[in-house]
């Protein structure tokens, strides 16, 4: 496990960050390589998902005339099982 970073590490490095220390400054200072340091930074943190319209709301009703028109007995179904329209 010599690879990995102690927690004390990765709150100082945290803390330094917050500060608004550049990666370069935070290598010199602490001899932690610039890019673990850029992983533990605030870009090197996964992006939440992002909610498209319509996921968190149940539609009342298809508009009449789309191209979804001939599914429409389909996604009635699954909006009632509570699926989103990107699952759909």
């Amino acid at each position: 496990m010599g690879n990995y970073l102690e927690m004390a590490d990765v709150q100082r490095i945290k803390a330094l960050l917050g500060l608004g220390w550049s990666y370069r400054r935070i290598q010199r200072e602490t001899g932690i390589n610039r890019e673990t340091v850029a992983r533990h930074g605030p870009r090197g943190e996964p992006k939440p998902a992002t909610v498209t319209a319509g996921s968190g709301s149940k539609p009342t009703k298809v508009t009449t005339g789309s191209a979804a028109e001939s599914y429409r007995s389909y996604i009635e179904k699954a909006l009632a099982k509570g699926l989103t329209a990107q699952r759909i």
